[in-house]
C-alpha cells in the first residue's frame, strides 16, 4: 500500500474523509475505508467534523450510557472492530470530541503523511483501550508514539481556530453526520459514501466517476 499522504502533497483526484475520531460509526467504517484506499490508491485528506463539541458536548449520564452500549454493540457486530465497554462505567465524564479533532489537525499540520495513521490510532485508543481522549496528556503520549515532537504538538492542540475551520468545511461538504466520504476530482466534490457503507458499493461508485 502506498504512503498515505495529504492533499497538500498530491494531485487530484483525492478522497476527502469527513469524520471524528470518537464517532463510533467512523470507527466501524475504518476497515471499509482501508479497503477503498487499497483498491483505488487514492490519497486521503482528513477533515474533522466535530461530533460533540461546544454546546453539543454530552455528560455521561444514564441515558448516554445506554445509548453508547447499544450503539457500540452494533458497531462491534457489523464491523468486527474491537470495542471495550469500560468507559461506559466511568462515574463522571463528558463526551467532548474537540480535543481529539484538534489532535488530528495538529498531526496533519506537523506530519501530514502520519495523519491517517494517527486518526486510526486515536480510534483504537478510545474504543478498544478506553483511553480518555479529552485529556491533552493522553493525546500527547499517542502523538509521541509516532515520533511527533510533543511540545510542538501540544502547542497546536490549543488552536481552536484550526478546529473551527475544519468543522465549517465539514458542513460545507454536506456532512450532517459522520462518516462522509467525498471524491474530489479536481473539478467537483462528489459524495461517494454517506454514513456507514461497505467498500464494494463505494468502489463501484468511484469507478463510474473516474
Amino acid at each position: 500500500m502506498p504512503p498515505r499522504v495529504s492533499i497538500e502533497t498530491v494531485s487530484s483526484p483525492t478522497l476527502i474523509h469527513v469524520a471524528d475520531p470518537m464517532c463510533s460509526w467512523c470507527y466501524a467504517f475504518g476497515p471499509e475505508l482501508e479497503h477503498v484506499v487499497e483498491e483505488t490508491r487514492l490519497p486521503v485528506r482528513l477533515v474533522m467534523g466535530g461530533l460533540y463539541t461546544g454546546d453539543r458536548t454530552k455528560p455521561l449520564d444514564d441515558s448516554l450510557r445506554t445509548y453508547l452500549r447499544e450503539t457500540w454493540r452494533r458497531v462491534c457486530d457489523i464491523s468486527q472492530q474491537p470495542v471495550a465497554f469500560g468507559l461506559t462505567d466511568w462515574p463522571e465524564w463528558t463526551y467532548d470530541t474537540e480535543p481529539a479533532c484538534r489532535a488530528v489537525i495538529a498531526v496533519r499540520r506537523l506530519a501530514p503523511t502520519h495523519a491517517l495513521a494517527f486518526y486510526e490510532r486515536l480510534q483504537h485508543a478510545f474504543y478498544a483501550e478506553n483511553l480518555d481522549l479529552t485529556q491533552p496528556a493522553v493525546l500527547g503520549n499517542l502523538a509521541t508514539d509516532l515520533d511527533i515532537d510533543r511540545d510542538d504538538f501540544l502547542t497546536l492542540l490549543t488552536d481552536s481556530d484550526a478546529a473551527l475551520a475544519d468543522f465549517r468545511e465539514a458542513r460545507a461538504l454536506g456532512a450532517n453526520g459522520f462518516p462522509l466520504l467525498v471524491l474530489d476530482t479536481g473539478s467537483e466534490q462528489i459524495p461517494v459514501s454517506v454514513g456507514f457503507n461497505r467498500a464494494e458499493g463505494i468502489l463501484r461508485t468511484i469507478r463510474v466517476l473516474l
